[in-house]
């Protein structure tokens, strides 16, 4: 898979994660009106934007033509392989065999998945220094590099050129890339 063709499927996953508190809230109050499952998620097919109605209608399609829930759940959850859907997904089959309010579960999930994006955006704004840290230290020796060799080229040449300097060279971008990485992980916090 390209570059652009992964970028485009991790917005499509964003931009599917996002409209799914509100679909959820859509398919709750379908039920709570007494409408039964698929046509909840017909509703929500007809009524939201894509990515969410594709997805949604995918399922209703796949049901209303004979098909089994539990296999269109799964298949949703392949094609949209996130936290979120997992978690839908799940207590959709669960509630099947167990029994229950589904519009009070849907509710509550929607309510959870709102929580999660708003602890996500607070945790991308706590971590805006560190990442903005990460790459003024990253750049940092280019810049100087570059500074030295304007300023003063013989200095900059004695490191290229003698075979002690190249060495040092590669010692330190190598020390760089490591740093680069270890800072990295450090920023990079998964929910």
């Amino acid at each position: 898979m390209c570059i652009r063709d992964r970028r485009r499927r991790l917005q499509r996953l964003a931009k599917f994660e996002e409209q799914l508190p509100d679909a959820l809230s859509v398919m709750a109050r379908s039920l709570q009106a007494g409408l039964p499952f698929s046509e909840a998620m017909n509703i929500v097919a007809q009524e939201m934007q894509e990515p969410v109605s594709k997805e949604f209608g995918t399922v209703f399609s796949e049901i209303n033509y004979g098909g089994n829930v539990r296999t269109a759940l799964l298949g949703l959850l392949e094609r949209m392989p996130t936290v979120a859907v997992m978690a839908v997904v799940s207590s959709i089959m669960i509630q099947r065999e167990t029994g229950g309010n589904l519009a009070e579960v849907m509710d509550r999930i929607a309510d959870l998945v709102r929580q999660r994006f708003r602890f996500q955006r607070s945790l991308r704004t706590l971590t805006a220094e560190g990442r903005m840290t990460a790459w003024v230290v990253s750049l940092m020796p280019f810049l100087l590099g570059g500074g030295m060799y304007l300023l003063k080229p013989e200095w900059m040449e004695n490191l290229i050129y003698d075979p002690l300097g190249r060495q040092m060279l590669v010692a330190v971008f190598v020390v760089m890339i490591v740093c680069i990485l270890w800072m990295r992980k450090l920023v990079r916090i998964d929910i």
